[in-house]
């Protein structure tokens, strides 16, 4: 239906960019990437004003890893519109993509002065300084700065449930049965539990969340949960081998045999 009506829409007016671009986003939407290409070109060759024209086609050229041409139409975006946040966070993620970190964090800079709660790049940012820079203070810093925008934003609760979790699962092993230590990584691992619900609320099919709180419960023995968790990502992901495994291992230790081989 769609597609008819853009299709309407531009033997109405074949001069207008607006509807080539409409179209070529409908297209690259649908992942048919050279259609797509070809409607957005159209509507470049027709002198569209539209910084989303030229955003897409940078995009596109990102899905080929073409990060030159793509950084030529993101210029072009912000030329257009100099104050959307989008298009210096795309610009500098070409860099990440190419482990240019130096030129991305630039960019990434250049993005939250324009908006500084922006939450692509302040995931973003969270990802290098946590995962490349190994800098938790200032990963922590960023992931802050989410949640001071969205007190509820998944990826940041994510984030925070997953350091908890870590941390509690680094002490869980090295402390002794009833020790302070043993007692303080259940505490984490509850923490972790929490913020992983939080996550939920506003995102309840987060496969992976789901799965992180599940192994959660799983470590502190509360079976019934975690078979609960393991078994919402399988109806959510049929192909999450390691929710099938962790459900063996939890019937295992339950005797039941027949499906744990299951």
């Amino acid at each position: 239906v769609s597609q008819s009506r853009y299709r309407i829409a531009i033997s109405i007016n074949p001069k207008d960019p607006e509807s080539y671009y409409l179209r070529g986003f409908y297209e690259l939407v649908g992942n048919r990437d050279s259609t797509a290409k070809v409607y957005l070109l159209k509507a470049v060759d027709l002198g569209s004003e539209n910084p989303e024209t030229y955003y897409s086609l940078g995009n596109l050229e990102v899905f080929k890893e073409k990060y030159n041409d793509a950084r030529k139409w993101y210029l072009v975006a912000m030329k257009k519109d100099s104050l959307d946040p989008a298009y210096p966070f795309a610009y500098g993620l070409s860099y990440y993509q190419q482990k240019n970190y130096s030129q991305a964090l630039v960019w990434f800079n250049k993005s939250l002065d324009l908006d500084p709660y922006y939450s692509k790049t302040l995931s973003q940012l969270y990802t290098y300084y946590f995962e490349v820079a190994k800098n938790v203070s200032l990963a922590d810093k960023y992931n802050n700065q989410m949640l001071t925008a969205d007190s509820l934003h998944p990826i940041a609760r994510f984030n925070r449930a997953s350091v908890l979790l870590q941390k509690g699962l680094k002490l869980k092993s090295t402390a002794a049965e009833n020790s302070k230590s043993a007692y303080v990584a259940d505490s984490l691992l509850f923490l972790a539990v929490e913020e992983y619900t939080r996550s939920l609320t506003r995102s309840p099919g987060y496969v992976l969340a789901l799965y992180n709180r599940g192994y959660a419960y799983r470590t502190l023995g509360l079976i019934p949960e975690a078979k609960k968790d393991f078994e919402k990502v399988l109806r959510l992901d049929p192909y999450h081998s390691k929710s099938y495994f962790m459900l063996a291992t939890l019937y295992e230790y339950g005797k039941d045999f027949e499906n744990a081989k299951k």
